[in-house]
């Protein structure tokens, strides 16, 4: 269709929107056409340009072809951080390892204003625990980033019963369960919100004990007993 009206790819602004639609929609081959001409680097309102919504959409294809346009790639490559968290948060391992071949370690381990954590964050809190592991491949200081909360993707995981994703971190780093986050809580208070199994709550017991000290102070008496037993 854009072979046969190349009037209308002259109109720029709708070329550049159109990029982003056909993007959304994973269409490959009106992609491959309108990359000739538009520009990748155009945001919308949103603050999205095509490969937000490429990465959002779960097309894979589409980001190959995104991240393939070679005066392109360092303006994508600074918003990879932003469409990280997009792969972390749909749990997408395909385009998570695309992503993670063209940025750099600081993009990947960056601090994102929108999301106000990490990418290892909310992969965490989700319990997608092999994009866990592919963000701390690439960037292994991950473990350590600190959310908007001051807490630990560790923190994440234990609030949300995600123990695998838990124990995977505790293996790499075990002190991450002393550390207290704005309000007081350490990894075993945030377990205990949710009230995880015996043998999980135990486990964060015995690698830090002083935090069972405070329980009570947090309405947790009854993962108190449990623990205890």
């Amino acid at each position: 269709m854009l072979a046969e009206r190349p009037e209308f790819l002259s109109q720029d602004d709708w070329v550049d929107s159109a990029l982003q639609e056909t993007a959304m929609r994973g269409h490959e081959k009106v992609v491959a056409q309108l990359l000739t001409v538009a520009n990748p680097r155009f945001v919308d309102g949103t603050g999205w340009n095509a490969l937000h919504y490429a990465v959002d959409r779960g097309h894979e294809r589409v980001v190959e072809q995104l991240l393939a346009v070679p005066s392109n790639l360092e303006v994508q490559v600074n918003v990879v951080g932003n469409v990280i968290h997009l792969a972390a948060h749909n749990n997408n391992i395909k385009i998570m390892e695309l992503l993670l071949a063209v940025a750099p370690i600081a993009v990947v381990g960056a601090f994102d204003d929108r999301f106000l954590s990490t990418a290892l964050h909310d992969a965490a809190e989700k319990g997608h625990d092999k994009i866990v592991e592919l963000l701390l491949d690439a960037c292994p200081n991950l473990i350590d980033k600190l959310d908007k909360c001051n807490r630990t993707a560790l923190h994440l995981a234990a609030m949300h019963g995600h123990e695998k994703v838990a124990e995977r971190l505790i293996a790499i780093v075990p002190e991450l369960v002393s550390k207290v986050d704005s309000s007081g809580s350490t990894v075993l208070h945030a377990a205990c919100s949710k009230c995880q199994s015996r043998e999980f709550l135990s486990k964060l017991w015995q690698l830090h004990p002083e935090s069972s000290q405070t329980l009570a102070t947090f309405d947790t008496l009854s993962c108190r007993r449990q623990v205890s037993k």
